[in-house]
């Protein structure tokens, strides 16, 4: 084997040393650069079910360069709808390629001359989905908790849990029971409690 810079010399002249010249000698020999192949891979791409809510929907067992990763958010999520109109050239991150009709985004596994292969792409957080509809208003009287909500703003994402109250010996009015179908609990024929939840339907 020759040292690196070695393999930069040209074959000598008839008037040259190849020790003195830095040349090779004319052997009938070709010097040149040896490359050394091996196959490159990704690390695995583990579920998120607590933070960024996303789950890998194709999933090949090694992730070798060039072959693509689908995360899908999980049920009640979605891809930010801001991301739609995203501009990649306004910033020096690479992002995955987004899907909106199926709430997922691709990432295509690279190779670095340094790492090996790697997974580039920012993966994005999904987001709950929005109720369509407030919250009932609340009567007079009454009162509400928010028993979960994963936006505190607004109150009106996927999960979000309330419950109203009405002080005792009254009752939710005929215009909160009968807006959507709600979970209640009745003392003495009065409704008192009722629980609404914002499911996937919206």
């Amino acid at each position: 084997m020759l040292d690196e810079g070695a393999c930069t010399f040209s074959e000598c002249t008839d008037d040259q040393i190849p020790d003195q010249d830095n040349c090779h000698p004319q052997d009938g020999y070709k010097r040149t650069k040896l490359f050394r192949a091996w196959e490159t891979s990704c690390p695995p791409i583990q579920a998120n079910l607590t933070d960024k809510f996303f789950y890998v929907w194709e999933h090949h067992g090694n992730w070798h360069w060039g072959s693509k990763a689908v995360l899908k958010c999980l049920p009640g999520y979605q891809i930010p709808p801001a991301w739609q109109d995203f501009d990649q050239s306004t910033t020096n991150e690479t992002f995955p390629d987004f899907n909106f009709d199926e709430n997922s985004q691709t990432l295509t596994c690279m190779f670095d001359d340094r790492l090996g292969g790697i997974w580039p792409q920012t993966i994005v957080a999904c987001e709950p989905l929005v109720c369509k509809k407030r919250p009932p208003k609340v009567p007079d009287q009454a009162f509400y908790e928010v028993i979960y909500s994963p936006n505190t703003t607004t109150h009106r994402q996927y999960e979000t849990k309330w419950t109203y109250y009405c002080p005792k010996n009254t009752s939710l009015p005929d215009l909160i029971k009968d807006e959507f179908t709600f979970g209640y609990s009745v003392e003495a024929g009065i409704i008192q409690e009722v629980n609404a939840t914002c499911e996937l339907d919206g």
